[in-house]
């Protein structure tokens, strides 16, 4: 069974008020929103739950973009990618090292561990098993993600158990309706191999590729 290539994006932003106008995400969502699979696609399920196009579907994610894209998701949550797949931090190490190589020195990396290390420092990692929250999630929790409303605001004039928007401190009041944007990326392992195979997780093997 073909392996699928997949990286995970998790765009988190403040929501969107009603006098706001568009901007491209929303146009994305919206307004392009529309199915747009062809009348040949024929959604089944297979052998070993693997599914099936429909006999005259030869490229699914162009002929059936919305079914196609729902399987991916579908495959991803069943494989718990905010577990077990590789993040930012794991792909791209802070002082990588190239692939070793036939005749190379001793300072490269020869493949792609299983590490929970968040942040390593040489080589790429692929995450293992783990319960609970991870120790590799990407960052820590702002002190915002920790605190209610109800306990950040000192008062409850209006009697409803909660504290008062206008009683939350302005330093946590960004992070609390979510205007900071923060991009979360997990990469499953056949897009880690092939990033890793490739050299394309530092920058001189980024350079390499484009002098081809």
């Amino acid at each position: 069974m073909k392996k699928t290539i997949i990286a995970l994006g998790l765009l988190v932003g403040a929501p969107l008020l009603a006098t706001d106008p568009p901007n491209a995400i929303d146009y994305s969502m919206f307004f392009l929103a529309d199915v747009r699979d062809s009348p040949q696609c024929e959604i089944s399920l297979g052998e070993e739950g693997r599914i099936d196009y429909g006999p005259e579907i030869t490229n699914p994610a162009m002929s059936c973009p919305d079914a196609f894209a729902w399987s991916a998701f579908i495959e991803a949550v069943g494989a718990s990618f905010w577990e077990d797949w590789t993040t930012d931090e794991q792909m791209w190490p802070t002082n990588p090292r190239p692939r070793c190589v036939a005749g190379g020195g001793a300072e490269c990396c020869a493949g792609v561990e299983v590490s929970n290390e968040p942040r390593p420092k040489h080589c790429p990692v692929f995450p293992g098993a783990t319960e609970g929250v991870p120790d590799h999630r990407p960052h820590e929790p702002t002190k915002a993600h920790r605190l209610g409303l109800g306990e950040a605001a000192a008062g409850d004039a209006d009697g409803d158990g909660l504290g008062e928007w206008e009683d939350v401190p302005a330093v946590l009041k960004t992070a609390v309706i979510g205007n900071e944007q923060r991009e979360l990326v997990y990469r499953n392992r056949p897009m880690v191999d092939y990033i890793f195979d490739h050299e394309l997780y530092y920058t001189e093997g980024l350079a390499a590729v484009h002098e081809r």
